[in-house]
């Protein structure tokens, strides 16, 4: 059975592991191959225009779910350009068997991000969660300086939302765990994860 995942950015249409530029690679060849005049000063232009594409990712998204993973933000404009992560995860029989089950990347663009992954969380009551985490000391990844929102549930049973207005229910990571000993950063964006 082929299993095909669907992301969807704010931006455009992913499949689980590509980045936006190389579907936007990939459509202008397309574009390209319907007509009869392709130029290749055409071809960068569309290509480079994003420069924002290679943010967004779908890092991981494991399950075949029957609910949408949705993070969205706004009013965020001192973030501007900063990576974002928003992260499910599922627990199997306990919290000590924890994993990532979905995984996006992003950046702020205009104060805002939008983050949502189809059909890729599951009907569970072992205590599942999510995070958004704002990498905002730049760092690449998931660090002490960074800024965290979570959502812990005894259970979801449907489609998983977030929506933050602001920085408010942001908190700086630091040395904060989850779970009881898991780090916020091992929990959520385990660095083998990251690009």
């Amino acid at each position: 059975m082929h299993t095909f995942w669907m992301t969807i950015f704010s931006a455009g249409l992913l499949a689980c592991g590509e980045s936006k530029s190389e579907v936007d690679d990939l459509a202008v060849e397309e574009a390209d191959a319907d007509t009869d005049a392709d130029t290749d000063a055409d071809t960068d232009a569309d290509t480079d225009a994003d420069a924002d594409a290679d943010a967004d990712q779908a890092l991981r998204c494991d399950a075949v779910g029957d609910f949408d993973f949705r993070q969205t933000g706004a009013g965020l404009a001192d973030y501007e350009g900063l990576l974002v992560w928003a992260a499910a995860v599922e627990p199997v029989d306990s919290l000590h068997t924890a994993s990532v089950t979905v995984l996006l990347q992003s950046a702020v663009v205009d104060g805002a991000y939008e983050l949502f992954n189809e059909a890729s969380t599951t009907e569970n009551y072992i205590y599942p969660s999510a995070a958004v985490i704002i990498d905002a000391d730049d760092s690449g990844d998931c660090s002490e300086g960074d800024l965290v929102v979570e959502d812990m549930w005894f259970g979801w049973m449907e489609h998983v939302v977030g929506q933050q207005s602001s920085d408010v229910r942001f908190a700086e990571i630091g040395k904060r765990t989850t779970w009881g000993d898991s780090w916020i950063c091992d929990y959520y964006v385990p660095a083998e994860l990251l690009p």
